[in-house]
């Protein structure tokens, strides 16, 4: 089984690129394409290592720290030993370089790093760089495999690919 978090995006990355096809699209809205509505700061509703693939696309900016931390201890469980995580986030060092350089505006900024405000939903409550997002990929146990570009991939977009190790194996 696999794992689309933020289910309503259906395409790998941009709007060019491939279907994602095989997923359980879940999603806290009920939006086309969702086929669970669900919190996932309430857990998941998944056996232990029952989930061979998680794909979680700009959906962990949108919480408080430490509800990232219990979502990926929840990925953590759910997901088959060397299981593949994939998470999207919005890239602040690239947000941030932009609008240094005068390539964006203040307002442009604020949507890729606050969220677009349109609902509670669109709402980012943390940043990420780089070395924050496998900082705290790893202290949630997974092992980093690099940097994971989308094919047609948002301009600000932060990839990043993981999986779990055997047991014993991850960092403490």
């Amino acid at each position: 089984m696999k794992l689309n978090v933020c289910g309503n995006e259906v395409r790998e990355g941009g709007k060019d690129s491939p279907l994602l096809e095989g997923f359980i699209n879940i999603d806290a809205r009920p939006l086309p394409k969702v086929d669970l509505v669900w919190d996932i700061t309430n857990g998941l509703p998944f056996e232990n290592e029952s989930i061979e693939e998680i794909r979680c696309s700009h959906t962990l900016e949108h919480f408080k720290y430490d509800d990232i931390l219990r979502i990926l201890a929840e990925f953590r469980r759910i997901l088959q030993y060397n299981g593949v995580l994939r998470i999207y986030v919005p890239d602040f060092d690239k947000v941030n370089r932009d609008l240094e350089d005068n390539k964006l505006t203040m307002r442009e900024a604020s949507y890729y790093l606050l969220g677009g405000q349109r609902n509670e939903y669109d709402l980012h409550r943390y940043l990420f760089t780089n070395m924050e997002l496998v900082r705290i990929v790893e202290s949630a146990g997974f092992i980093i495999d690099g940097n994971k570009p989308r094919p047609n991939a948002y301009r600000y977009d932060l990839g990043i690919q993981a999986h779990k190790g055997l047991a014993g194996t991850e960092l403490k």
